[in-house]
């Protein structure tokens, strides 16, 4: 029963982290999504949700805006067009917290598109640096795969971000979120 359980949760998310920094793919000219920040859906400013006790497998935060076990702050609930979904990620940082039942490689494959120029992503794993992205240009799409080694119990993934709207520039003047980027990707995969 636990492993029918176990393959159910897995088939309802799809959210990919497993264990330290490999692939990376950065690609230029890449468009945000092409609906307007300032027309998109009046989005929460972060969507949250809490659940100690459920083992995280997999988990796709595109998918759905509080995948169960996850704990996200930072973030905007999914936005979506009919060329896909995305999510605003929120300045300073996004962050996302989760639960092993023991220590086993994670593996976060994430790809964003950038609305700020010369931004700069920080991704820390459990409190260590896993990935650090430079001068990123102005409507770049970033595509990684971050690997870390998870700890039975809290995890934690933070997202940090140098700029958003309205710091250094305003991006969006009818929407005051402080969007840093737009995620069209975002996994977490024990």
């Amino acid at each position: 029963m636990l492993n029918l359980t176990k393959t159910l949760f897995i088939s309802a998310l799809t959210f990919s982290l497993a264990a330290c920094s490999t692939g990376s793919e950065t690609q230029t000219g890449s468009p945000l999504p092409s609906s307007s920040p300032a027309a998109s859906s009046a989005a929460s400013p972060s969507a949250q949700t809490t659940d100690s006790t459920t083992d995280v497998a997999e988990a796709d935060l595109l998918q759905a805006n509080s995948p169960n076990g996850l704990t996200i702050t930072g973030m905007s609930a999914i936005e979506k067009n009919a060329q896909g979904n995305w999510r605003w990620a929120l300045g300073p940082e996004t962050r996302v917290t989760f639960n092993m039942s023991k220590a086993q490689p994670v593996a976060l494959d994430f790809s964003f598109t950038n609305p700020i120029r010369d931004q700069d992503v920080v991704i820390e794993a459990n409190g260590v640096t896993v990935e650090r992205i430079e001068n990123i240009k102005l409507n770049d799409t970033v595509k990684r795969r971050a690997e870390f080694q998870g700890v039975e119990g809290s995890n934690t993934v933070v997202f940090k971000y140098k700029g958003w709207n309205t710091k250094p520039v305003t991006i969006a003047p009818n929407d005051k979120r402080p969007m840093a980027i737009s995620f069209t990707q975002l996994k977490i995969q024990s």
